[in-house]
């Protein structure tokens, strides 16, 4: 080969070089250029075009379903199912007559079962298949909810309770029953009764849910945290978890269930349509011998304030009385007849 070829054959190679760089950029030019015109999804253009497919739906269900799944799988060790006891020992375990949750290591459980002749026939038997013998019960009339022993109990597994209050409407929670029945629920109303009056010594919501909650299946409703926020007792009413953890010290130090009282039923303003504003707690009833009536307090005044807490229908006497404990004192603001007044209840127990 000839100089002269080299030559050529080198600015041929060149060139091509140059060619298929060049042709590179248009190239990519060119795709970049399609893609920037592509139209983005927007609901528009979804509605133009029957062929783009969104799956966020369902990925959002078979996220929820996961989660589900979880939460009932983090809370079986938390129930135990409670059976007759039999001669023979043993226990189908899908098959308990009632159920009960866990509320301490040593063996206290609280049932929505009705009430008994003889709990002390009873055996609980744990997620693990430990059988123990009921030694004591104490059946709480308020509530609707029996308190139960079991001897020999150690190391059980015990889930949190977390207060009512803190719901929200519309929010997705978790009907859970023994052994390991879960119903998805949504709250669709709050609180709320039918002629709109409430009690600062009623202990039961009334939380309206997406689907009816059988006590019979179902004992415990929890959050997507797994987070106890209430029981379903055989009343049709749901007791919030957090009346458990005030009446747990009395309990387990003398066997007993004690409550406060301030014996006052009102309307929340803020929830109806009303001629006196929607500022505080409307007093309707006045409990005699109770420590609203010790303290002068009248039909026709309107609550303000506890402890310098406002009142309200998401923050009101009834949800307030968790912290207090007999024989400790409030101080009630209030409104009569256009005067801001203030007076100290010495809070007494719920007979």
């Amino acid at each position: 080969m000839t100089i002269g070829q080299l030559k050529n054959n080198w600015l041929l190679l060149v060139l091509m070089i140059v060619i298929v760089a060049g042709g590179g950029v248009w190239l990519n030019y060119n795709f970049s250029a399609k893609l920037a015109a592509l139209p983005t999804i927007s609901q528009d253009n979804l509605n133009k075009q029957s062929n783009v497919i969104v799956r966020t739906a369902n990925q959002v269900t078979v996220n929820q379903d996961d989660r589900t799944a979880q939460v009932a799988q983090d809370l079986r060790s938390g129930l135990v199912g409670l059976f007759k006891t039999k001669a023979g020992g043993y226990y189908v375990f899908n098959q308990a007559d009632s159920q009960a949750l866990i509320l301490t290591s040593d063996g206290w459980l609280v049932s929505n079962a009705p009430v008994k002749g003889n709990w002390l026939d009873e055996v609980a038997v744990t997620v693990d298949h430990q059988v123990l013998p009921v030694g004591q019960a104490i059946y709480d009339s308020v509530s609707g909810l029996t308190f139960l022993h079991l001897t020999g109990a150690n190391n059980l597994s015990v889930k949190k309770l977390s207060k009512v209050n803190q719901l929200t409407l519309g929010q997705s929670l978790l009907a859970y029953g023994w052994p390991g029945r879960a119903l998805p629920v949504h709250i669709n109303q709050l609180n709320q009764t039918a002629d709109g009056v409430r009690s600062s010594d009623v202990y039961n919501n009334n939380i309206l849910l997406s689907a009816n909650v059988s006590a019979a299946n179902y004992l415990t409703l929890v959050d997507f945290s797994g987070n106890v926020v209430g029981l379903f007792n055989n009343k049709s009413q749901l007791t919030p978890a957090d009346q458990l953890t005030v009446l747990l010290p009395d309990l387990l130090a003398h066997q007993t269930i004690n409550r406060v009282s301030v014996g006052v039923s009102y309307v929340p303003l803020d929830s109806v349509v009303s001629t006196y504003g929607q500022v505080g707690l409307r007093v309707v009833g006045v409990t005699s011998n109770g420590p609203a009536a010790a303290g002068g307090l009248r039909v026709g005044d309107i609550l303000l304030t506890a402890d310098n807490v406002e009142l309200s229908g998401a923050n009101d006497l009834a949800g307030l009385l968790v912290d207090y404990r007999i024989g400790d004192k409030m101080l009630i603001g209030y409104k009569r007849g256009g005067k801001n007044l203030q007076v100290e209840l010495v809070l007494t127990k719920l007979k």
